[in-house]
């Protein structure tokens, strides 16, 4: 038993893509809270690190590059996590508008894709996107949406 009538106007497609689409908002909301708290762990130890050198007093020329050593590293790794991140934040919401669009199913698929690296839950809706995406008839609904193919009557 299908939970909508045929004839309805819903079918289990169009109901699969908006709950995909959905769920990549909240994935890309997941992402950008991320990022903000590690942008706020870098403020934190940038200015704890700094205010342990102001405080100590006089310093040698070693003791201020020991001290400068980990800001760089931590510039050196938080800078291109900060921007995968942000790739990833991106790539999510625009696959979520255009699942609700129906329109660059390649898109989705690639993000769908990038999402399976994101265990556990991202492998999971990437999973399920890639699935729902390869059924011929979301196939059939993107080409209709995208005017390559008549729609059915």
């Amino acid at each position: 038993m299908t939970p909508f009538p045929a004839g309805h106007g819903h079918d289990r497609d169009v109901t699969h893509l908006g709950v995909l689409a959905v769920f990549h908002f909240i994935c890309a909301s997941c992402i950008g809270l991320a990022m903000l708290l590690v942008g706020l762990h870098y403020g934190i130890m940038h200015f704890l690190i700094n205010e342990g050198m102001k405080r100590g007093g006089e310093r040698s020329q070693i003791e201020v590059t020991y001290i400068e050593d980990p800001i760089r590293m931590m510039q050196w790794f938080y800078m291109p996590l900060l921007l995968v991140m942000g790739f990833s934040a991106l790539c999510n919401g625009l696959s979520g508008v255009f699942l609700l669009k129906r329109r660059r199913r390649v898109f989705s698929l690639f993000t769908a894709a990038k999402n399976c690296l994101q265990f556990p839950l991202g492998t999971a809706l990437g999973i399920c996107t890639i699935i729902v995406l390869n059924r011929e008839s979301v196939r059939a609904k993107y080409a209709v949406a995208d005017g390559t193919l008549a729609p059915s009557r």
